[in-house]
Formats: C-alpha cells, sequence, structure tokens
C-alpha cells in the first residue's frame, strides 16, 4: 500500500525542520526544495495522512494498512 504522509503547511514542514536543530541552512533549504516537489506527487498516492497529531496519524496508518492486508492488496 502507498501512502503520502504530509505537513497541514510548508511553514508547518520548515519550523518542525529548525526546531530540531540538527541541520545547517543549506541542507535546511534543500530539504524544502526536495519537498515542494514530492508534494506535487501527493495527487498520486491512494492514501494521504496528515502528520499534525503523531497520534492520530499513526492511528490512521495503522487503519488503512489493516484495511489493505484484509482486501488482500
Amino acid at each position: 500500500v502507498s501512502i503520502f504522509v504530509l505537513t497541514s503547511s510548508s511553514a508547518d514542514y520548515e519550523k518542525r525542520l529548525r526546531s530540531r536543530g540538527t541541520e545547517d541552512e543549506a541542507t535546511i533549504q534543500r530539504r524544502l526544495r526536495n519537498a515542494q516537489l514530492e508534494l506535487s506527487h501527493a495527487v498520486d498516492y491512494p492514501y494521504q495522512v496528515l502528520n499534525d497529531d503523531l497520534e492520530e496519524a499513526f492511528a490512521r496508518l495503522c487503519e488503512i494498512v489493516a484495511v489493505s492486508f484484509s482486501r488482500g492488496s
């Protein structure tokens, strides 16, 4: 099963990257550019999960996987 996991906005994604404090500015900028390209392909996935709340996102992922396996996909 193919699932695209995304944040609510690119600003939120940038905030998450910066708050980690693990990457330099050039790496952050590269990841932000890559994210924009990847987001353009989100529509190609049969499922999209918004990762604004970890527990909710995890529950949704588990739900999708369980349904997929029950269907034999």
